[in-house]
């Protein structure tokens, strides 16, 4: 039995219905920051460009459509370890280049929150897509189908 079958089938027996609140708040909040980067492209180039020292356009948009995808598949519930593997070493960069730098207390500091995405990211990437999403909603009239 490989490895990813063992983190799934313990994420089966382990996962609680409650936890997919926080996976559709998670899921969200990406899906929104995503929309909120595309909305302020402008000034997320620049704080790309202050941050990481590439003057790419095609980087933003990279991250801002990589945050919308991920946020909506974490939201309602398909391939959640793809998305949040997808989505950690964005996150990662983020607190290292883009948070780190103003500290924990600064005003309007987003570090504390990017560290929550990240742990959240990381549970996610393990639970799975949980009891209550469409992949196991489609996974359970497959089997009933078909029997």
């Amino acid at each position: 039995m490989t490895l990813q079958h063992k983190i799934a089938d313990w994420a089966a027996a382990h996962n609680p219905k409650w936890l997919a609140f926080f996976r559709v708040a998670l899921g969200l909040s990406l899906l929104l920051k995503g929309f909120s980067f595309f909305n302020h492209s402008l000034q997320f180039h620049d704080l790309m460009v202050s941050s990481f020292h590439v003057d790419q356009v095609w980087m933003d948009y990279a991250v801002i459509w990589i945050n919308i995808a991920a946020g909506f598949l974490i939201l309602i519930g398909v391939f959640t370890r793809l998305a949040s593997l997808i989505q950690i070493p964005i996150v990662i960069g983020a607190i290292i280049f883009v948070h780190a730098r103003d500290g924990i207390f600064a005003f309007e500091s987003g570090l504390l929150f990017s560290i929550l995405v990240l742990l959240l990211l990381v549970v996610f990437f393990v639970e799975g897509d949980g009891q209550v999403s469409f992949m196991n909603y489609y996974k359970t009239e497959v089997d009933t189908a078909n029997k």
